[in-house]
């Protein structure tokens, strides 16, 4: 038998300009791509009639277009030719399309290479040839309709089932790794690239695009104000979720029961019933067998448009070198090796660990915000906002068409410009962690047990010990005191427990470890226990922190002989670093359905949840920390409101206002010391009346390290932990103005499994944060004074409530807050003030199931979207609104939100306008909704 050979082509798509009419150019100014070295094609001769090959039989084509190709293709095929790059084949393709940059005729283009062996280094001397000619010869540009393909073809080996089910299944594996490098009109819900997730693995019937699209979401098109300005907006289909979400997993399974080629090859498509209607629709990923030569052909389809050399090289070699590492590999190896795969690790470490360290830096250095590479070649369209000075996100993204917004609005649409390019895309800027605590119920070790043999759970050097999750009620050693719950419980030491739930919970598709203290970071046997499970090891991120992780925390201690069971102990369950994107929030959900749904588990006073906020791998300034502080300082009793109320008197969330190293130690003289000149621009320091609030928001403005800022945040005396923690597992030197791999833990609320709960309190920990990341000055000035407002006790005034909500984009999660401040006002005294640490009541509550609606009702409507709360904060809150304007003006005597070049309103004025809006502000927003969403549709609509 011939040794197997691989060959592959690389398909550039892009568009060609030609040049109009000389009287269309009399009355458009000449575009200035004072960028690009190439000039635009003059049009072809009077009397050229040909037309490309590929659309003789068309024959609703428009006939001038056609003629203006075929001559492009000349004149390309031409200059190619005298490079004596005579392999390289050039065609119309009538389906990638420019009108909105109109200064000249586009014509779309593919170009092929010849085939090349793999290990070879032709394509990148043949390449550099080539991108010359685009980018010198003709004005090219690789729009968001165009597609960087390359097509890889395994030859001299006879293919089997086994080695495409290999194949497959690492594509399977490895996709959403992949789609961290694209951005979001290239992910799996691309027409030109539609995801796994839509092949006949998952679905049982074709995808009918027409019924699909009316659900379509819109997102900014990369290319506006680079290629033209104001770009409608590109329609794509709602995210479908990553492959290895757990309800795909029956997906995989399909790819290693099939028995025949055919039947898999069958698999591994996407069906579309009205293709007709859509031509342009195609899987990202193309698998076929030929049937004469059985050569096996697998093109890639996902990558956007692009004409430059680096981006072009790296990819390629990024789909033939994971092509070739399936070579000679079983189909069950991967899953074997990987079991669950989790991807805690980025697509950088995947790279490096399968020896493409060259491509691992290439993809590392680009900046996250460039993901569509030829942009950089790209400048942007000079802005015609009048009276626009500013350089900053406003000027580069806000509508070309309006004036400047409102500090408001300005602020919801930096979030939804972030959130609309980040969403779904597995590369968010901002990140969490959560940190859940809980007790089981636990019988003696010994009695009847389930016998499942212990897997991905069990630590390092363990005696293979039985499992130890039993189902009491097969049990005639231990009386059962629930016996008509189901749902398993615990047995023997912590270690012996806890090792057997992480086991169950990796079966369930999240891969979860015990973690072992004696096992330290860097060493080769826990870089062997992250392995052996595909998690590759990322440095400066601590080990439990690389998957879901049960610790024994020490502040949760086991209450023997309780309530007719052995002892309840404590466990701790911590996330891995997860992505503020719909799909990490999910994680989480079902995170809490496994626990809720197969565990017999108690919250008690003792429990807290904490919250880990960051952005990403992104150090965190000094700057930022520093607002972080002063904005949770000025709403702490806000914050506190929505806990439950003994968490405010809690040692481990030890509040700034009455029990940190900052409040004890105030001196009347912090009010007079000296701080930068941007603290009166955040901070409306004459509305501030008390002057130890004052006293204490200076002296952290004025921290000069992070290790300063740490200590006044830390409880007096250092007793417990604080509401609000900066993490620096890099332990910054005393001297450090920013923390590397840190995060913000917000410590406030009490324990909770309750999933609603979760998601919206997350929401509001990463608003708050994303608040003090990107809002304005003019924003703060007004979000001050409205939380300030919130006393420590008495009666809340659930109209702040509303204003701050709504001030953070989460107006549409009053109801939930009010009904839960009603409830706590209206709890008993003695059971408010319950101390922690406490022994649970023998009639404590087991936390019940939970109801599968509940949960689908959450993954529908996820409060958690990046991109909804941009939107709430318009359209609920309706400060883009003309309508919502003219209300405040009328109601208060000025506008809430002026441009920047006006002279906006004064400290007092805003101050005066929240008091007065208070009643009315319920009637203002009812009046405003509609213009709001009118506003929304002129903004981001056609």
């Amino acid at each position: 038998m011939d040794s197997p050979r691989v060959y592959f082509q690389t398909k550039l798509g892009f568009l060609l300009a030609v040049k109009r009419g000389e009287a269309y150019q009399s009355d458009n100014a000449f575009p200035e791509f004072a960028h690009r070295s190439g000039r635009p094609l003059e049009k072809p001769p009077a009397g050229y009639s040909k037309i490309p090959r590929n659309v003789e039989n068309r024959q609703d084509a428009d006939q001038d277009h056609l003629f203006q190709a075929q001559w492009a293709i000349e004149q390309l095929e031409t200059e190619i030719q005298k490079k004596e790059l005579k392999s390289w084949a050039v065609e119309f393709d009538a389906l990638v399309q420019e009108h909105q940059s109109s200064h000249y005729e586009w014509v779309g283009l593919k170009l092929t290479s010849p085939e090349y062996l793999a290990s070879t280094h032709t394509l990148e001397m043949d390449l550099a040839s080539v991108i010359g000619i685009l980018n010198k010869n003709f004005l090219t540009v690789a729009n968001s309709e165009t597609r960087l393909g390359v097509t890889v073809r395994l030859a001299g080996l006879y293919v089997n089932i086994d080695q495409l089910k290999a194949i497959a299944s690492m594509i399977w594996m490895t996709d959403p790794l992949l789609s961290e490098i694209h951005p979001p009109h290239c992910g799996p819900g691309a027409l030109s690239s539609l995801g796994l997730q839509y092949t006949n693995l998952v679905r049982d019937y074709p995808i009918h695009l027409k019924t699909e699209l009316a659900s379509s979401i819109q997102i900014e098109d990369p290319w506006n104000n680079h290629l033209s300005p104001n770009r409608r907006p590109l329609e794509i289909l709602p995210h479908p979720g990553e492959l290895k979400q757990a309800k795909y997993r029956h997906g995989a399974d399909k790819i290693l029961n099939a028995d025949t080629i055919e039947g898999l090859v069958h698999l591994l498509n996407v069906e579309v019933q009205d293709i007709r209607d859509y031509p342009q629709a195609r899987p990202a990923y193309g698998f076929q067998v030929q049937s004469a030569t059985n050569h096996f052909i697998l093109d890639f389809n996902q990558h956007c448009g692009s004409l430059d050399f680096d981006e072009i090289i790296n990819w390629t070699a990024l789909c033939v070198e994971i092509f070739l590492f399936c070579l000679g590999r079983s189909h069950t190896s991967f899953f074997e090796a990987y079991p669950g795969l989790r991807y805690t690790s980025d697509i950088y470490d995947f790279l490096t660990e399968h020896n493409l360290g060259l491509v691992s830096d290439y993809y590392k250095k680009k900046p996250v915000s460039l993901k569509v590479t030829d942009l950089k070649h790209w400048p942007l369209v000079k802005s015609t906002l009048a009276h626009d000075e500013s350089k900053p996100i406003v000027s580069l993204h806000w509508p070309f068409n309006h004036s400047l917004p409102s500090p408001f609005a300005e602020f919801a649409h930096r979030a939804l410009n972030w959130g609309s390019s980040q969403k779904n895309t597995g590369s968010s800027t901002y990140s969490f962690g959560i940190e859940l605590e809980m007790y089981m119920p636990a019988v003696p070790q010994g009695i009847t047990t389930l016998q499942t043999p212990p897997v991905s759970g069990s630590p390092i050097n363990s005696n293979n010990m039985p499992a130890l999750l039993i189902d009491i009620s097969h049990s005639s050693e231990w009386p059962d005191p629930h016996p008509e719950d189901d749902r398993k419980i615990g047995s023997g030491s912590f270690q012996q427990m806890a090792s057997n739930v992480a086991d169950f919970i990796t079966s369930k598709g999240l891969l979860t470890l015990l973690h072992d203290f004696s096992v330290e970071w860097g060493t080769s046997a826990w870089r062997t226990k992250l392995t052996k499970h595909g998690v590759v090891p990322i440095g400066g991120v601590r080990p439990p922190h690389h998957t879901w992780t049960i610790l024994d925390d020490g502040s949760l201690m086991s209450w023997e002989d309780w309530a007719g069971y052995w002892k309840l102990a404590g466990l701790e369950i911590i996330s891995p670093i997860l992505r503020d994107t719909p799909k990490g929030w999910e994680e989480a959900l079902d995170m809490v359905g496994i626990l809720r749904n197969n565990y017999r588990l108690a919250v008690t006073r003792s429990c807290g949840f904490h919250i880990h906020v960051a952005k990403g791998a992104e150090p965190l300034s000094l700057h930022l920390l520093r607002k972080v502080s002063v904005l949770m300082y000025c709403a702490e009793n806000m914050v506190y409101r929505l806990c439950h109320p003994q968490r405010r008197n809690n040692r481990w969330a030890t509040q700034l206002m009455g029990g940190s190293t900052l409040s004890c130690a105030f001196m009347n003289s912090w009010t007079t010391i000296d701080v930068s000149s941007d603290f009166e621009q955040y901070i409306p320091v004459d509305k501030i009346v008390d002057s130890h609030v004052l006293g204490c928001l200076k002296k952290l403005w004025a921290t000069t390290t992070v290790c300063e800022l740490q200590r006044w945040l830390r409880p007096d005396y250092f007793k417990g932990n604080s509401c609000i923690k900066i993490s620096d597992p890099a332990n910054s030197p005393n001297y450090a103005n920013e923390v590397r791999g840190g995060t913000v833990e917000f410590r406030y609320l009490e324990g909770t499994l309750d999933p609603e709960l979760i998601l919206r309190w997350g929401q509001l920990m990463v608003s708050l944060f994303q608040f003090a990341d990107l809002a304005t000055p003019e924003a703060w000035g007004v979000f001050i004074p409205t939380v300030l407002q919130c006393q420590e006790s008495g009666h809340c005034d659930l109209n702040v409530l509303r204003m701050f909500l709504m001030l953070l984009g989460l107006g549409s999660d009053y109801d939930f807050w009010a009904t839960r401040i009603g409830k706590f006002s209206q709890s008993p005294i003695e059971s408010r003030e319950r101390e922690p640490g406490k022994r649970p009541s023998e009639d404590h509550e087991i936390q019940p199931r939970v109801d599968e609606s509940q949960m689908d009702s959450l993954r529908k409507n996820s409060p958690t979207d990046p991109e909804s709360r941009a939107q709430i904060l318009l359209e609920k809150a309706g400060f883009a609104g003309k309508q919502a304007e003219k209300e405040f003006k009328n109601a208060n005597g000025k506008g809430l939100g002026q441009s920047k070049t006006q002279a906006g309103p004064s400290t007092q004025s805003r101050e005066d306008g929240l008091q007065g809006a208070g009643a009315q502000l319920l009637e203002i927003l009812q009046a405003s909704r509609d213009q709001a969403e009118k506003d929304v549709e002129l903004y981001y609509g056609n």
